[in-house]
């Protein structure tokens, strides 16, 4: 009923406060609170706080497919991502107390009002990403939330947050980027990378958010441009580093006067070699030139030696008979 993962909650004689960090909440349901349910019961002392997590394909039936809070909620670096509400709201999050959102992504979570977030109390987000809620909008609540910092969202639902395409934001799919949670990468071009001067947390005395939710460092020049500054949501964009192989000197295949030579990836997967890995190189020494979007570039050699001795195939003997007569 409450809490298909989760339930934290707080009565008259104890306070109910959990921490949630490095973690993965997916596949669970409940009427309310499909990952996480957190209460109150005659006294608003219930605190979850939620940090580099990921809450996917969880279920509501009725509001609050990842969380539904009815207290206080403080969520940093985390990802909500495919989390659904069926007949009310808050696909990703349901907030009736307080909620607090810095450096996370909700995308594509869905709810009959408020695909990513609903919100009917006091709310902030700061440095967030929220978008492709496939029902509900983005955002949905009698109570605005505060933006601060550099929000994007992909409708016009949450007031304060600058609205762009999904093909601007340009997000991969929920997968492995590393770290011990999955993530949306972002992906090469999107208006998330290098978008935050103001880097930091929303607590009282605001503090550096030094890391992404994977653990990774912040900031980074993810577009490089020389500018090192933070990226919008939960996750910041490595540098692209190029690390040619060595020269590589290979026999040439048999019966060809050349060899094909795979080499592998260098470096990130905006790199592009030519020739390519897996190419027919002929024999001889042939310079492979690998470059990325930023400029960097890198080379190596690829040395294909004939290896293969000649042979020499002799005709059968031949009998010929002469049409002139000795």
């Amino acid at each position: 009923f409450l809490g298909g993962g989760i339930v934290v909650r707080a009565d008259l004689l104890n306070r109910g406060t959990a921490t949630v960090t490095n973690s993965t909440i997916s596949g669970n349901s409940a009427d309310f609170g499909g990952g996480i349910y957190i209460d109150i019961f005659f006294r608003p002392e219930a605190t979850l706080t939620v940090t580099n997590s990921t809450f996917s394909s969880n279920a509501a039936t009725f509001g609050g497919g990842g969380i539904f809070n009815n207290s206080e909620l403080i969520v940093s670096n985390s990802t909500f991502s495919g989390n659904t509400a069926a007949t009310y709201g808050g696909g990703g999050i349901q907030s009736v107390g307080t909620l607090t959102v810095t450096n996370s992504t909700f995308l594509g979570n869905s709810g009959k009002s408020g695909g990513g977030i609903s919100n009917l109390g006091a709310a902030t987000s700061k440095n967030s990403i929220i978008g492709k809620s496939p029902t509900g909008g983005n955002y949905a609540g009698t109570v605005p939330i505060t933006a601060v910092g550099v929000n994007f969202s992909t409708d016009n639902t949450w007031a304060g947050f600058i609205q762009v395409t999904a093909q601007q934001l340009n997000l991969g799919p929920l997968q492995d980027n590393g770290g011990p949670t999955f993530t949306h990468a972002l992906l090469p071009g999107s208006v998330a990378i290098d978008a935050i001067t103001d880097c930091t947390d929303l607590s009282a005395t605001p503090a550096p958010v030094t890391t992404d939710q994977r653990g990774f460092t912040r900031p980074q020049d993810g577009d490089g441009n020389g500018s090192v500054v933070c990226d919008a949501g939960a996750f910041e964009l490595q540098p692209c580093v190029i690390t040619c192989p060595a020269n590589i000197t290979q026999a040439n295949d048999t019966g060809r006067c050349g060899a094909v030579v795979n080499y592998g990836d260098v470096g990130c997967g905006t790199v592009t070699c030519s020739p390519t890995s897996g190419s027919s190189f002929p024999v001889g020494t042939t310079t492979v030139t690998c470059s990325e979007p930023g400029g960097a570039t890198c080379s190596f050699t690829v040395t294909v030696n004939d290896t293969q001795p000649p042979t020499i195939t002799c005709l059968a003997n031949v009998t010929e008979v002469s049409a002139v007569l000795c």
